[in-house]
């Protein structure tokens, strides 16, 4: 796999990730 290609699924799981936190802080705002 070539780096750049790489470099780009990191960004977009640390994107994913963030916004799965996001949504998780959220719900638990909401619930709690």
């Amino acid at each position: 796999m070539p780096e750049s290609s790489r470099r780009a699924v990191m960004m977009m799981l640390e994107v994913v990730t963030v916004a799965v936190f996001a949504v998780l802080v959220a719900t638990g705002k909401i619930a709690g």
